[in-house]
């Protein structure tokens, strides 16, 4: 029998978190690589915590991988750890699911949220295999795809990048592949691809599109009267009920996509003009999906998720619904994104399950005339009335999110910001007994692409440092948290966000001299972008500062469907103070428009509010998912295998996957009271990382002892880590823990063994009392009478050992040790059994 390998196994365990690069999770798809030819690695360039985290790259994994011919897998960043040991070891960055190097994918896609991230992009195609320079990849390299926001802006990147694939993912990305899979299969070179792909609209090359120097403005753009749109997806694919289950995440909860785009019109916003239109999902499918995601993948808590959650028609009887469906499974709901007005009483209802964390509101400025000017559209009586709802409903934490530097902001405006603080936390002690805690988080602003404030200028390191201290000495003393962004690290995302090709050349210069997930403060290396910049002869002040607003700019070949001629007017109507209302909102027969250029049809708009306003108020919310198990409280005893990839998950990491799992089993265990309660559970020993396993167990007090159904146990196998497989399901009524009824456990030892070893010298092992161990952290026992040899059998130069182990009071024995103790070198170790101090009761299920 040999031990599972992993491309990182010899050093795994010395890296910050190993599961971050394990794969194998509940939800996740294997296919057989060498099956297809329309292959594709979806790469995130951050840790995979905050990439499992993302809903985007969940749908395409979901849309490509429910194509019988294509094959999607997952990559994140190796952070730096990884990335030194690769090097070190010369081995390639692979993928999640089957380890494969970046360079054997026929497409290497890479979502770009966030401008920080783009020297990660690089270290993943240097890591995976790949030129770094897209005109000197060779023809049978992949092709490099990017997506997501910042595509839209993406003239930094042009040197790395093959092909900028613009907008909704869910019809472009199938179509990307097919096109790049026929030419490759009939022998086309890399150029002949790059050639076709240039002729979708939302497909931009810049390898075949040249960047002119203006002189006069300095700014490098590309110089065609062609204009690139953005795809906008027919319908909203899901994440199927939230996805892959992460082995742990920055947001743990599943989202679910209840709408695309945004019809507020926030001026700072780009996400609210490059997804327009407003688009909202069906309600049939949100609540499939949160039905899917609670009962088949066992998440706990679902995130409904959009730019402006409210928006949603009937998004009261919406939160009822998919509230029935939580309560009734023991999941919680939460929704992203409320904003401080229109709050029904319902969504807070339904929010508030379980134990209250904290809410968010964004009044982004303190006064109401800058919000007028930024077309915020809250008043501070709005914000009142919401936030009494919420310190009511038991909420004692409410975050309040501001920025500073935003256009013709003054000092009146920033000190507004902690005096509207402190107004909330006044106001909200007039209706809770608990203690309020308002924290003010303050983020710089930064003028983005494709809005009406892209012309402003970016307020620049010493300006934001002036006002960020000025708001620390006004805030000493006023009891409000305030938290601040980082200067330096907005300054560089303004760069990269407004910058044009020229940037390329200090991105590269930068990652070859250290600089890595620019967006964390520990690792950050700004000396290294200032002499990269220096060193090319690159001025910032080009790119921060205002940007003409008659000559082309370095995104203008990107067409997001909203027209310049409307954001100049927005623009013009915020420096008068004047807000524009929302879009697509039901007046009359129709719905709002603000001739925008994103050319919706309000008949139909109209008709779909409608539809789904009328669906929701009919819902029978009592159409829920029912347990299929008899409500039979007591105990069981499940036991499991543990092997391949499952041998690399630690004790600790199955504890943490183990509720949801028997969620998805439907198996409701009884849990523990307290601020955070945990199911009651004990276990066998921890098993040695590495090492297999035939039996090992755990202990489960149960709301519900499950039924003589074989249903349960493929529950279980179909909702757990990838090498982990349950095998019994056992029927409990002794009083006494699991763990009190160990007596020993049995092994299965194999190993090479040398001409001279003798197998009476290890039977004498049994008997020897002058046994001494020593462990790493100074702990000393002897081993005698602790176990002993039921069997043992050589042939040849191997051998075959039963041992076992029992457990009495005292540190115990490793099977590792023994074999150490009896010089057998590099043994391959299996936990058979445990024996118990009397049999299991009776077994629902067994598979052997």
């Amino acid at each position: 029998m040999q031990k599972y390998r992993h491309p990182y196994g010899e050093f795994l365990t010395e890296l910050k978190h190993p599961l971050r690069y394990l794969g194998g999770e509940p939800g996740s798809v294997k296919k057989d690589f060498n099956k297809f030819s329309k292959t594709i690695a979806l790469a995130f360039p951050e840790v995979y915590e905050i990439g499992m985290s993302h809903l985007g790259m969940k749908i395409l994994y979901n849309l490509v991988n429910s194509h019988d011919d294509m094959l999607a897998e997952r990559v994140f960043a190796p952070w730096v750890d990884l990335e030194d040991k690769l090097r070190e070891e010369n081995i390639p960055l692979v993928s999640l699911e089957n380890s494969r190097p970046l360079s054997e994918f026929l497409m290497v896609g890479f979502t770009l949220q966030y401008e920080l991230t783009y020297t990660n992009i690089l270290t993943m195609l240097d890591t995976g295999g790949i030129t770094l320079l897209s005109e000197e990849r060779t023809d049978t390299e992949p092709i490099i795809i990017a997506g997501g926001p910042c595509s839209t802006h993406g003239e930094p990147l042009s040197d790395f990048i093959d092909a900028f694939v613009l907008g909704d993912g869910e019809d472009s990305i199938i179509e990307v592949m097919n096109i790049t899979s026929g030419i490759r299969a009939n022998h086309g070179t890399r150029l002949d691809i790059l050639k076709e792909l240039d002729k979708l609209d939302y497909c931009f090359v810049p390898q075949l599109h040249q960047a002119s120097l203006n002189r006069e403005t300095g700014l490098r753009t590309v110089d065609e009267d062609r204009k690139w749109t953005l795809a906008k997806a027919k319908s909203i694919a899901t994440s199927g009920g939230g996805g892959v289950v992460p082995h742990f995440a920055i947001f743990s909860r599943a989202a679910i996509e209840i709408s695309r785009g945004c019809n507020q019109g926030c001026r700072f916003c780009q996400a609210g003009y490059i997804y327009r239109p407003f688009r909202p999902q069906s309600p049939e499918i949100i609540i499939d999906e949160v039905k899917s995601a609670i009962c088949d993948k066992g998440h706990e808590e679902i995130g409904l998720t959009a730019l402006s959650t409210l928006d949603y028609p009937g998004i009261a009887d919406l939160m009822k619904a998919v509230g029935t469906v939580a309560k009734e499974n023991r999941a919680s709901i939460s929704a992203a994104s409320l904003r401080a007005y229109d709050v029904d009483d319902e969504i807070l209802k339904q929010m508030r399950t379980g134990r209250a964390g904290s809410l968010t509101f964004a009044p982004e400025a303190g006064t109401q005339r800058l919000r007028n000017v930024i077309n915020k559209n809250v008043k501070t009586d709005d914000l009142y009335k919401t936030l009494e709802k919420v310190v009511t409903y038991g909420w004692s934490r409410i975050k309040l999110y501001y920025m500073m530097g935003l256009p013709t902001e003054t000092i009146e405006d920033l000190e507004e910001i902690i005096n509207l603080s402190i107004q909330v936390r006044e106001h909200c002690r007039q209706f809770t007994k608990n203690r309020v805690e308002v924290v003010t988080s303050i983020s710089n602003f930064i003028p983005k692409p494709h809005t009406p404030f892209q012309w402003e200028p970016f307020a620049g390191f010493n300006s934001l440092e002036k006002k960020r201290f000025h708001l620390m000495d006004y805030s000493r003393g006023k009891k409000t948290t305030v938290k601040f962004h980082s200067n330096m690290e907005s300054e560089l995302e303004a760069l990269l966000c407004r910058g044009d090709r020229t940037l390329g050349k200090v991105i590269l210069s930068a990652w070859k001299n250290g600089a890595r997930f620019d967006g964390w403060r520990d690792l950050r290396k700004l000396d290294v972008w200032k002499n990269s910049l220096i060193e090319h002869g690159v001025d910032q002040e080009t790119f921060l500062g205002k940007l003409p607003m008659d000559h082309p700019l370095p995104w203008s070949h990107i067409n997001t469907g909203v027209s310049e001629k409307w954001m100049k007017l927005e623009y013009k109507k915020a420096l008068e103070e004047v807000t524009t209302e929302p879009c697509l909102i039901p007046e009359g027969d129709t719905v709002t428009c603000t001739g925008c250029g994103a050319k919706c049809n309000t008949g139909e708009e109209f008709t779909k509010i409608r539809d789904i306003e009328n669906f929701l108020k009919n819902y029978n919310h009592t159409d829920t998912v029912q347990d299929e198990s008899a409500m039979r409280k007591g105990k069981i005893i499940l036991e499991y295998s543990k092997h391949g990839r499952g041998t690399l998950f630690t004790h600790l990491d199955f504890i943490k996957q183990l509720p949801s799992i028997l969620r998805t089993a439907k198996i409701h265990a009884s849990y523990s009271g307290g601020f955070t309660p945990r199911p009651k559970v004990s276990f066998t020993p921890a098993l040695s990382w590495g090492m297999e396993s035939n039996g090992e167990m755990v202990e489960i007090i149960v709301e519900n002892i499950p039924d003589n159904d074989e249903r349960i146990l493929s529950r279980l196998n179909s909702s757990t880590i990838d090498g982990i497989t349950f095998k019994r399901i056992i029927d409990s009524t002794d009083k006494k823990a699991l763990t009190k009824r160990l007596v020993s456990a049995l092994y299965s030892i194999t190993a090479n063994i040398s001409d001279t070893f003798s197998k009476e010298k290890l039977m004498l092992l049994e008997t020897d009392s002058s046994l001494h161990i020593t462990r790493a952290n100074g702990k000393e026992f002897s081993p005698s009478g602790q176990f002993n040899f039921k069997d043992i059998t050589t042939t040849d130069n191997e051998i075959s050992i039963i041992l076992e182990i029992k457990f009495l009071q005292g540190l115990t024995v490793k099977a590792s040790e023994i074999c150490d103790l009896a010089g057998i070198v590099n043994p391959v170790i299996v936990r058979e059994k445990f024996i118990l101090s009397y049999p299991a009761e009776s077994s629902a299920i067994r598979l052997d």
